[in-house]
């Protein structure tokens, strides 16, 4: 996969964090690395970049594969007022004058919103409204490798897409 100007491929990356340098591990590590938070922040950046490379994938999920889009990730920096800032995993945005905020998690079970994360989620869609000026519908996208479970908060969410999405062909 390229980003940018670099080359990524992901077992490389696996190999050069975790296994390069690592002399008889002890026989329990991974049983005791995988709890760490360590092993849970890299789970989370290896399938966003899974499913950045399955974009055709999400859009065939979403109905759209027809449809002209541009994708791209979107950030607007933390300013000194304390604002904390605001990142958007994937954008897509549509020929048909809407876009998709997409959300990547990466849980064992399905996704639950919290009103706290329903509040982060709201924030950031209306960062990108504000920075961007679009005029676009935008729609709210959970790309989740598990899904995600319905309560109150899952109502703001216009789509979903799980990791069986990413592999069908």
């Amino acid at each position: 996969m390229i980003i940018g100007r670099e080359l990524v491929d992901n077992f490389t990356l696996f190999y050069f964090r975790f296994i390069e340098g690592a002399d008889n591990p002890p026989d329990d590590y991974w049983r005791t690395f995988s709890a760490t938070q360590e092993a849970s922040v890299w789970r989370g950046l290896a399938f966003e970049r899974v499913a950045l490379l399955h974009v055709d994938q999400i859009k065939r999920k979403l109905g759209i594969s027809g449809v002209i889009t541009r994708q791209y990730a979107w950030r607007r920096r933390a300013s000194d007022e304390g604002d904390e800032g605001a990142q958007i995993d994937l954008v897509i945005e549509r020929n048909d004058a809407v876009t998709n905020l997409c959300e990547m998690k990466c849980t064992s079970e399905p996704f639950e919103i919290s009103d706290a994360y329903d509040a982060k989620l709201m924030g950031r869609r209306e960062a990108f409204l504000s920075e961007t000026g679009t005029k676009n519908a935008v729609h709210l996208t959970i790309v989740s490798a598990s899904g995600l479970k319905r309560n109150a908060n899952a109502f703001d969410v216009q789509s979903v897409v799980t990791l069986d999405d990413l592999f069908q062909i």
